[in-house]
């Protein structure tokens, strides 16, 4: 589901894939892998606010769990070590 479906969604526990459409890179947030808005129609004043909201809106659907799956690509190395030096547990 997208953060579009999911707000208003309470989960006792939720499991969320990261994207490679924000991404740490060299120290900074990025969305440059990230698909383009429609073209024609508005276009957001700020882009990586919306992809921040978005994150945020999925990593919180989860009452009492959220499980982060990071894919096993070297383009998210950075962030995967950004998110256990945040806290998030690894699990073997």
């Amino acid at each position: 589901m997208t953060e579009f479906g999911t707000q208003g969604l309470e989960l006792d526990g939720a499991l969320l894939a990261w994207g490679t459409d924000f991404m740490m890179r060299e120290g900074s947030w990025s969305d440059l892998k990230a698909r383009s808005f429609r073209k024609g129609g508005p276009q957001p004043r700020d882009r990586m606010q919306l992809r921040r909201n978005a994150y945020r809106v999925l990593l919180t659907r989860g009452r009492s769990v959220c499980v982060v799956f990071v894919p096993e690509l070297a383009e998210l190395d950075e962030t995967y070590r950004y998110l256990v030096d945040s806290g998030f547990v690894e699990l073997a």
